[in-house]
């Protein structure tokens, strides 16, 4: 079968969904280089759905967590208040849920520990989904999931958050709660829905 699919069509396994309404563009790439976060300005009305993905980002401190804050004003400030979040950890160490209904920013990774020894070859890589950011009349939605080596588990770190403020924001900031970011890269995409 070759083509282009103009309509549901049924088969022994389901239904294949036909091509059309939104498509994923790509948007930017950051790359870390000794960096004291990676951060991804620009993001607008132009979709309701922003994904960034991340690929060997590797921590400059031992046993720290990766944070994520938010802006209204392009990135000259982040908000250090109002955020919640729910996280949940899967390693060979055990499952952990943590959560936070009024934090400084969202914790996007469980236990300092699962990020392993900074410098070497444990790295963080994964996706990380904000919705909706510029309807100023919602709390804008984040999820993600990410992956990490400590030097003897790889690590599942799974959540949503929220930035509890009725807000346009434009641009979201990525930074490990000690320490800079010594190398890795993110790329944003958007999805528009038609």
């Amino acid at each position: 079968m070759s083509g282009v699919l103009s309509d549901n069509v049924g088969r022994a396994g389901g239904l294949v969904k036909a091509a059309g309404g939104g498509a994923w563009s790509f948007v930017s790439t950051a790359v870390a280089s000794d960096s004291a976060s990676i951060a991804f300005t620009g993001i607008d009305s132009s979709a309701d759905t922003w994904e960034i993905h991340f690929e060997g980002v590797v921590h400059a401190t031992n046993s720290t967590f990766l944070y994520v804050t938010t802006s209204t004003d392009g990135g000259s400030s982040y908000a250090s208040g109002s955020y919640a979040y729910g996280n949940v950890g899967l390693s060979g160490a055990g499952v952990i849920y943590f959560s936070s209904s009024s934090a400084a920013q969202i914790q996007m990774t469980w236990d300092p520990a699962r990020t392993g020894t900074a410098g070497t070859t444990n790295s963080h890589s994964g996706v990380f989904h904000i919705h909706k950011p510029s309807d100023s009349a919602l709390y804008s939605l984040m999820q993600w999931e990410m992956v990490t080596t400590d030097g003897t588990y790889a690590n599942v770190h799974k959540g949503s958050g929220a930035h509890k403020v009725a807000a346009d924001v434009n641009a979201v900031k990525f930074a490990f709660s000690s320490g800079n970011i010594i190398s890795g890269r993110a790329s944003l995409h958007k999805l528009a829905h038609a």
